[in-house]
This record gives structure tokens, C-alpha cells and sequence, in this order.
């Protein structure tokens, strides 16, 4: 059998969104190694990584622990990645490689341009967008831009990302496809008792809540959202989050300066965070920067109107007053009115949840895996065209 092999800077990355394309490859009779970090970096759990491990070897293939970091400036760790992966792909023969995020993608494109190997790379969010820092543009354009020359197939989730991409990139085929995809239907149709989590929680029956779903890291921007809840008089809000990181002890500071330590609960990584979805009555999206969320397509599904930025990837999900309220980046003042306004009508939550939930379908995955096939045949096609190329070559010297 031929052989692909998906690549990523944290293993937790192709866990937790690539499961599908791992299997839609199966489907199509290819074997799919893995290569990633498995030991750091990882904003799952330990025994998750390793079930992950255990799944991809169950499915034939193979995981190399690579050890890549985000950091581009951690220049020394990057380089021996880099030479792993040239080692790797040299004495393998994969049909193509997938490859994500920022430096796994510059990696894995780079060295797969010297072993010639088609590749394909999703942009999970360009980190050069409308409104980013210069420094952004400076650095991650320029080397976007320089690593498109090798870029066989280009897969961007978002609407801004995509015509940037067709206007200033030189990938050979730029694609759109708008995420992941949920299994809308199955979150739809999940039920959960929401007064006995709510207990467990310790919050009032009564109490509204906000809830969000992500890394405890600046970008998320969870410190925001704590202080918009803060300024909101009146209301029992009570402020629910997903998720683990290094500004977990910030934030558990921040809430008890604003004396709402009894109102904002820090649940660390959620196995079960569709569940939690089910018992929460507004989804607060305070992220700085995204591609096309998951979590705020999950909540979408789950029928929770939505208070987050108007940034890329949010407008396309995202109507103002239809499915929740779009505040300008940034604008603390805004984003309050949004959770207040939501938290004051259970009938406009009511209202504005069956709109997002009709709309959170045709992000379904199998729309998404049908354009992940047809992707995956073109790229299989262009590798066979760039063999039968080397092999005529090497006949005519």
C-alpha cells in the first residue's frame, strides 16, 4: 500500500482536528504515518496522546516523535526537527504529505521540497491578517509567501485567508475549505442534565451561563471576557471555561480581583466538553485571532447564540443579530453589551440558538470530507505526474 504521511508541530493538533482526513485516507487505501511532538507541547492529555498513538498504529501506520516547537525563534530545537524529518522522508516513499500550523508547515514543506515530495499544507489561520502586528507581516508573509514556490496544494478554512492567498501567494492550487467539519447532527442530538452539572458546578439554577472552550493562552483571551462579565451589573452571570495553559493562574488572580472567584469556574482540559455545551446558555468567544473555530461551530450545533469578535473566521460563522453579537476587536465595552443583552432574554438566546444551530450544517463533516477526497485525488494525481517527470528525466541523461 501507498503511504502519506500527516504532519503537524504537536501531535495533539492531528488528534484533535485531522482524525477524519487519517481515516478518509484509509478509505482510499493509503497507509498514514504521523509526525509530530507527542511529548510537549501537547494541550491534551497525556493518556490522549498516547490512545492517539495507539489508534494510528491500530490503522497501520506509524508515529515519529519529532520534536518541534512553536517558537520560530527557537532556532536550535527547529533545525534538528527539520533534519529529522528530511531523514524521514528520505527513507520512506510517501505518495504526499499533509502538513498544519505555522512552523510544521514551513518545516515540512521545506524538507519535503528537497526530497521531492508532493505536499499539501492547511493554513489554520494565516498569522498575518487584517489588523495584525507588522512584526506578523514581516515575518510570517515572508516566509508564507517564500515557502508557496513549494507548495503543491494550499487548503485555507477561511474566506480572508483564501482571496489573500489567490491575490499574493504562489502555491500552485490554493483551495477553500471552511474547516474541519463537526458532526452536526450527533451534538444536536445530544442530551445532558444540566441542574445536576450546574450542582456539581456550584451554580444557581437560575444563573446564566457563559461559556468558553480553549487554551488558557493570550490569543484566547479569557482575561477579557472575565473583565466584560465583571462590568455587567444586575445579572447572576456565572463564567465557564474549557481548557488548560500557562495563564491559568492570571486568570484565577484576575477573577478574585474582581471579586467573581465564586463565579468563574477554570475546568482544565474537558473530555466531555460537548456535554458542557449542552448546560450553558451563551457561548463568549473572546479569541484575538482564529482561523474557523471548531469550538464556536460545536456551540453553534449545540443551539448557544455566540458573543465574540468581528475577526477573520468569526464573520463567517457569525451574523450580527441573527446568531449572537460580533463586537469590534478589542472593544471590552462592546463585547459586555453583547453577554448582557443575551443574558437579560432567555427568549433571544432561544432565538438566536436555532439560527446558528440551522446554520452550523452546512459546516457538517461530510460536506468537509467530500472536499478533503477530491483534494486527496488531485494531489495523488500531481505526485504521479511528478514521478512519471523524475523518471523521464533520469531516462534521458
Amino acid at each position: 500500500m501507498e503511504k502519506v504521511l500527516m504532519l503537524a508541530t504537536t501531535a495533539a493538533m492531528i488528534e484533535q482536528f485531522n482524525k477524519r482526513n487519517i481515516e478518509l485516507l484509509n478509505e482510499m487505501g493509503y497507509l498514514v504515518d504521523v509526525a509530530g511532538n507527542f511529548k510537549e507541547g501537547n494541550p491534551i492529555s497525556a493518556k490522549r496522546v498516547r490512545d492517539f498513538e495507539k489508534w494510528v498504529r491500530e490503522r497501520g501506520g506509524a508515529c515519529h516523535d519529532v520534536p518541534m516547537v512553536r517558537n520560530p525563534m527557537a532556532l536550535r530545537q527547529n533545525r534538528k526537527a527539520y533534519q529529522m524529518i528530511v531523514g524521514l522522508l528520505q527513507r520512506e516513499s510517501y505518495a504526499f504529505i499533509h502538513v498544519h500550523t505555522p512552523i510544521g508547515g514551513v518545516l515540512g514543506r521545506v524538507a519535503a521540497h528537497r526530497a521531492g515530495v508532493a505536499v499539501i499544507y492547511t493554513a489554520h489561520g494565516f498569522h498575518f491578517y487584517k489588523g495584525a502586528p507588522i512584526r506578523n507581516w514581516l515575518l510570517y508573509y515572508t516566509v508564507e509567501w517564500l515557502c508557496s514556490w513549494w507548495t503543491d496544494v494550499l487548503i485555507t478554512i477561511n474566506r480572508e485567508d483564501y482571496d489573500r492567498a489567490k491575490r499574493r501567494l504562489h502555491t500552485k492550487r490554493v483551495e477553500y475549505v471552511p474547516g474541519v467539519g463537526i458532526d452536526s447532527k450527533a451534538i444536536a442530538g445530544l442530551t445532558v442534565n444540566r441542574e445536576e452539572r450546574r450542582r456539581v458546578w456550584n451554580i444557581p439554577e437560575r444563573a446564566v451561563v457563559a461559556l468558553s472552550v480553549g487554551e488558557l493562552n493570550q490569543n484566547k483571551n479569557h482575561a477579557l471576557a472575565i473583565q466584560a462579565i465583571g462590568q455587567i451589573k444586575g445579572e447572576e452571570i456565572h463564567y465557564v471555561v474549557c481548557g488548560q495553559g500557562e495563564e491559568r493562574r492570571k486568570l484565577e488572580r484576575l477573577a478574585k480581583k474582581l471579586h467573581l472567584g465564586d463565579r468563574v469556574h477554570l475546568l482544565g482540559f474537558c473530555e466531555d466538553a460537548l456535554e458542557i455545551l449542552r448546560c450553558s446558555d451563551i457561548f463568549v468567544f473572546p479569541s484575538k485571532r482564529e482561523g474557523l473555530s471548531v469550538a464556536l461551530l460545536e456551540a453553534m450545533a449545540s443551539g448557544l447564540p455566540a458573543v465574540c469578535f468581528s475577526i477573520r473566521g468569526n464573520v463567517d460563522l457569525i451574523e450580527e443579530g441573527r446568531g449572537g453579537y460580533l463586537a469590534p476587536a478589542g472593544d471590552r465595552e462592546a463585547f459586555a453589551s453583547g453577554i448582557e443583552r443575551l443574558a437579560l432574554s432567555a427568549k433571544l438566546r432561544e432565538q438566536m440558538g436555532r439560527y446558528n444551530q440551522k446554520k452550523a450544517k452546512r459546516f457538517d463533516c461530510l460536506e468537509i470530507t467530500e472536499r478533503m477526497r477530491e483534494i486527496y485525488q488531485g494531489a495523488a494525481r500531481g505526485a504521479q505526474r511528478r514521478e512519471d517527470a523524475c523518471l523521464w528525466n533520469d531516462c534521458g541523461k
